[in-house]
């Protein structure tokens, strides 16, 4: 999912995951499931990825967000049953994922916090106790801004990128994509830059102020090192995106 998605949301490096409410498994799990028992190992806890959150609980999509856990140590897992609620105490199956410890919630609503748990089941109709409840709340509608580097990685909010190692007179230049992820127009787009060798980064492009809704623009960032060792520049992107007016991200060469 690319940075923003539906949500106001597998990457090697996970981003700040949202609260874990720290309640235990939901009681009398098994009457959801009245034909299976909990003789399996407690799921795994959860994880939620948001490839678009800037900041832990709130998602960047109003209909959809990956999630992803642990899977259960049993050898004969089936698969895993995905819950979802808007009560940590009211979750009904939203999903039954086989051969993945991976899956898409779907039909979310904006501005609403949901509840999600997974539980394992075997092929012998053995079902696990409910993972750890994890909870997230979605988005309003409006503006979401998201980047992503030349290789479609979302950056997230605060984020520190390697330059690559260049000599001094040397450049190496940077793609990066900007995109509109949102419900309506981005606008207000200007990307400024400070820092100690602030100097040795030039931005070109992306050559637009405003971006409607699922659109995108490519911006580049060319690195000349003007002495050697270490060098840092932070870039800060102003949008109306309500919830990251500035998104900011760092470059360090060497």
């Amino acid at each position: 999912m690319p940075f923003g998605s539906d949500l106001e949301p597998s990457r090697t490096v996970l981003p700040t995951l949202p609260e874990v409410v720290p309640t235990e498994p939901i009681p009398d799990a098994s009457r959801w499931i009245p034909s299976l028992s909990r003789r399996l190992r407690q799921a795994s806890a959860l994880l939620i990825i948001f490839t678009l959150c800037a900041w832990a609980g709130v998602c960047h999509a109003q209909s959809s967000i990956q999630i992803a856990w642990d899977p259960n140590p049993e050898p004969d897992i089936a698969g895993y049953y995905v819950y979802l609620g808007t009560q940590a105490t009211n979750l009904t199956v939203h999903k039954i994922i086989t051969g993945s410890t991976t899956g898409t919630l779907t039909g979310l609503l904006p501005s609403t916090t949901y509840f999600v748990a997974v539980q394992a089941f075997n092929s012998a109709g053995l079902s696990s106790s409910l993972s750890s409840i994890v909870s997230f709340t979605t988005r309003p509608p409006g503006a979401i801004i998201g980047i992503e580097d030349a290789f479609g990685v979302a950056l997230f909010e605060g984020d520190e990128k390697s330059a690559g190692n260049v000599q001094s007179g040397s450049l190496r230049t940077q793609r990066f994509t900007l995109q509109n992820l949102g419900t309506s127009n981005l606008t207000g787009l200007v990307i400024t830059s400070d820092g100690p060798q602030a100097q040795d980064f030039t931005v070109s492009g992306p050559g637009v102020s405003s971006l409607p809704q699922g659109s995108s623009a490519e911006f580049t960032v060319t690195f000349a090192p003007s002495a050697p060792g270490y060098r840092t520049a932070r870039f800060h992107i102003a949008s109306n995106d309500a919830l990251t007016p500035s998104f900011a991200f760092s470059l360090v060469g060497n």
